[in-house]
Order: structure tokens, then sequence, then C-alpha cells
């Protein structure tokens, strides 16, 4: 694969699934932060098909990204397979999305472990990477953020608050990914 190709492959699998999240937001005007977890985004007839193909679309073209960058992960090949884990949970959620507590069983098992997926393999990805790396500002970044996206699901679970605790964790994935992606953009590698 071209690596201008890969690099804009990279791009676009962050950009879709937060596009995909910002405009079902605004489309579902009874949203509520807080209130709401994000997999309602998928359960509305406003905004089912938005988010959910940004979040199958998105997931898809991660795995492609992860499968086809060689120089970016040097001795981490562990890194790479928990973001590949990650992106097959994200491509879960919009797959299978979950309507109501009533919903056939099968679906929901699915979508909660495409959560699970999501929410254990990018930041086990980000952490992995972040230690295996040589020593650069990156690697610290990179490491600071894992433990970020590790001890805030960790603190928030007290709260009980599952769309806190969503919000948070995906925003500190989001924007770590984008950094990342910008940072492989601007030059050939990280290691």
């Amino acid at each position: 694969m071209n690596n201008l190709v890969l690099k804009l492959t990279g791009i676009l699998a962050v950009l879709l699934p937060v596009l995909g999240i910002l405009f079902s937001m605004s489309l579902k005007t009874d949203f509520v932060i807080g209130k709401n977890v994000l997999s309602d985004l998928g359960a509305d007839s406003r905004t089912e098909n938005l988010f959910n193909y940004s979040l199958i679309l998105g997931g898809i073209l991660s795995i492609i990204y992860f499968l086809n960058e060689k120089s970016l992960f040097g001795d981490s090949r562990i890194s790479k397979r928990f973001f590949l884990v990650g992106s097959l949970g994200l491509a879960m959620l919009g797959l299978f999305p979950v309507y109501d507590a009533s919903y056939w069983y099968f679906q929901r098992v699915m979508h909660w472990f495409g959560g699970l997926l999501f929410f254990v393999g990018f930041p086990l990805g980000m952490f992995t990477l972040g230690i295996s790396l040589k020593p650069t500002r990156f690697r610290k970044f990179s490491f600071y953020y894992a433990i970020l996206t590790l001890l805030v699901p960790a603190v928030l679970i007290f709260n009980n608050n599952m769309s806190v605790l969503q919000f948070s964790v995906v925003a500190l994935i989001i924007n770590w990914f984008f950094l990342f992606v910008v940072r492989v953009f601007r030059h050939k590698s990280i290691v």
C-alpha cells in the first residue's frame, strides 16, 4: 500500500468515528453527556445509520492501517495486536447496536464484547507502544496517555456513571490516535 494512502487511511480511521459521533449528537437533540451513553446514538432512528456506519468504517480503516503499517511498531508487535483488537471492537460496536434491554441477547453480548475490546485494546496498545519505543518525547507522551486511559476508568467507575466514563476514555483515545497519526504523517517512523 502506498505510504501516503496508508497515512490518509489512518487519519480517516480517526475522523470518521469522531465526525459520526459529533453529527449524531447534534441530530439527537435530547442527547445529554452525563445522562446518555454513546451507544444510545446507535439506537436512535434519527442517528443510527450515521453513528453505526461511522464506527464500522472507522474500525475497518483502523484494521487496514494497523495491518499494513510495517515500520511504525519496530519490535512492538504486541502493540499492533492490541490496536487491531481495539479496532475490531470499534467495528463491532457499530455492527451490533443495542436498542433496548429487551433486544436480542446475542446482539447485546456482542455489543458488550465489542465495547470491551475497544476500551481495553486501545489503551493497552498505547501502553505497550509507549514502553517499547526508544527514549523519545513521543514515548513519554504515549506512556502518559496510556496511564491516563487506564486510570480514568478506575477513578470514574466509583462515580457509577458510564456516560462520563465513556466520554473520558474515548476523548483520550481519539486525542492520542490523532496526534499519533499526525506524528507519523510528519515522519516516516516514530521508532
